[in-house]
């Protein structure tokens, strides 16, 4: 079954990933009601839903959105880790990749990295822990090729064998708006988390 975010990403503005959300009255809103929600591309900022409508606010001060607790409070990253992304991920080098293989890297025990293939690359999203870890808002993407539901803004019930053993999503079929919003995803991806190697069907010798 599929579902669609309430996030609708549809041009990036700079590779830093400047977005717009679907403001206004609201699907994601109006099936979970009011409160407030990540903002996929920025700590700093948050989704508010009220009365069936949707709309983007800004953390007070130097407060960033809490997931766990789906408020505004601490900071997720120290300015020494600003540039974490980038840093060398530990014990992961750069290489190919199967689906099979990024399959175990979703971050379920603590410390461990989290995947996440986008295209033909897989990216170690670590950094973006609060989005991506176990029982985070976009969990549903760590461990697999992602760039379907990307593309789709859409969410599934996650990662199936029938999936892990299919050759990967050639993507032909979707539409110029669809491939746009995943490019959008490549370049934020790009800038903020470091690519550590190619998807691939199989590696050399299986």
């Amino acid at each position: 079954m599929i579902f669609k975010p309430f996030i609708s990403l549809s041009v990036m503005l700079s590779v830093l990933g400047a977005v717009q959300l679907a403001v206004g009255e609201n699907p994601f809103c109006e099936r979970h009601g009011d409160g407030d929600y990540p903002y996929m591309n920025s700590c700093s900022k948050f989704f508010k839903c009220a009365n069936g409508f949707g709309s983007v606010h800004d953390c007070p001060g130097d407060l960033l959105f809490d997931t766990s607790k789906m408020l505004c409070l601490r900071a997720l990253w120290n300015k020494d880790a600003v540039n974490q992304a980038k840093r060398p991920s530990p014990g992961i080098g750069y290489k190919k990749w199967t689906k099979r293989e990024i399959s175990s890297y979703t971050g379920i025990e603590p410390g461990t990295p989290i995947l996440i293939g986008v295209k033909g690359k897989v990216y170690d999203v670590s950094a973006g822990r609060g989005f991506y870890g176990p029982g985070a808002s976009y969990n549903v993407f760590a461990g697999r090729d992602a760039s379907r539901l990307l593309a789709t803004q859409s969410f599934d019930d996650g990662v199936t064998e029938e999936e892990m053993d299919a050759p990967i999503d050639t993507l032909d079929d979707l539409t110029a708006d669809d491939m746009e919003s995943l490019d959008a995803y490549v370049g934020l991806f790009t800038v903020k988390y470091r690519c550590v190697g190619e998807l691939v069907d199989s590696v050399d010798g299986e």
